[in-house]
């Protein structure tokens, strides 16, 4: 063991303690110190971390701890590493994420597992998604979908749920 090896085994727990009191301050390390576990790290103790870490190092580990941290999280990551196994992960980690989903990742089978889990995300569905099928899932989950079906679903869905 080297002389060097206690500094290197504490400037490593600094590190760790520093990313663990707030996973921002991953930029003030070096890039090339930021490695993928001190990125983890970081991105898990905050999602917006995620904006330091290196391209490299930002795969679907990452991206899931990072949008563990809330339903707006999937605005932070690069569209290159969207698809939609991230975005299947965030609506189910956060249904409200359904908002946040970009447009050609909004699958009528994704709008419905948003409103499965949490029939209010309706409300957060954009109105061309909104299908009968899906209106009608919603009105017999949550009695206030009737203020967000479309106008050619009303009366239909609304006299049939009385």
């Amino acid at each position: 063991m080297s002389l060097l090896q206690p500094h290197d085994d504490f400037a490593h727990n600094q590190i760790i303690a520093l990313l663990k009191s707030n996973g921002l301050n991953l930029k003030t390390l070096k890039e090339s110190e930021r490695d993928y576990y001190y990125c983890f790290l970081a991105v898990e103790q905050n999602f917006r971390a995620l904006a330091y870490v290196p391209e490299h190092h930002i795969d679907h580990g990452i991206l899931e701890a990072a949008l563990d941290g809330g339903e707006s999280a999937i605005n932070l990551i690069p569209k290159k590493f969207i698809d939609g196994a991230i975005c299947d992960y965030a609506v189910t980690a956060f249904p409200e994420a359904i908002a946040y989903i970009p447009e050609e990742f909004l699958t009528p089978a994704l709008c419905t597992k948003a409103v499965e889990i949490t029939p209010q995300t309706f409300k957060l569905i954009p109105q061309n998604q909104r299908t009968r099928e899906l209106s009608a899932k919603a009105i017999s989950r949550w009695a206030d979908a009737k203020f967000y079906i479309p106008f050619q679903y009303y009366t239909l869905l609304t006299l049939n749920s009385l």
